[in-house]
């Protein structure tokens, strides 16, 4: 994994921790709460504190706990991309596009060729067409 990404994942884990950390406090928080006002006579409040630690419960569940949370979700996506990080640390700058095009099949360069064309049609807000794409076919093709 490249060292920028295993940072990436250390902090990852610290902010769930944290995150996991304080909705479990303010879970303990509300449930005092709702024991509080129930001892004082105020049962209605304290049925509305207990379904407040319920929902924050199943918020903290549903962000850092338990199997299907958001943080096993995130850590199993960042264990893709470790996995299916390339190895080779090659870089894709103009210098390996224009090696793979010199090496490329004729017809992979043209349509790369269509591709820039098209993306520059859309930049300078010019309409590419079918015409257009048939005359850059034939320029690259020599005829």
């Amino acid at each position: 994994m490249p060292a920028p990404l295993t940072g990436y994942v250390s902090n990852l884990l610290t902010a769930y921790l944290w995150v996991g950390t304080n909705f479990n406090t303010l879970s303990n928080q509300c449930l005092a709460l709702s024991n509080a006002l129930t001892a004082e006579g105020c049962p209605a409040s304290g049925i509305a504190a207990g379904n407040m630690k319920v929902a924050i419960d199943n918020i903290r569940t549903w962000i850092s706990w338990g199997a299907n949370s958001m943080q096993v979700y995130d850590l199993l996506a960042l264990d893709w991309i470790d996995s299916n990080w390339p190895g080779d640390g090659a870089a894709v700058d103009m210098n390996a596009i224009l090696t793979a095009l010199w090496g490329s099949a004729n017809w992979q360069t043209l349509l790369f060729v269509a591709y820039i064309d098209a993306m520059r049609g859309s930049i300078s807000e010019k309409t590419v067409t079918e015409k257009a794409m048939a005359d850059y076919l034939r320029h690259f093709l020599g005829r």
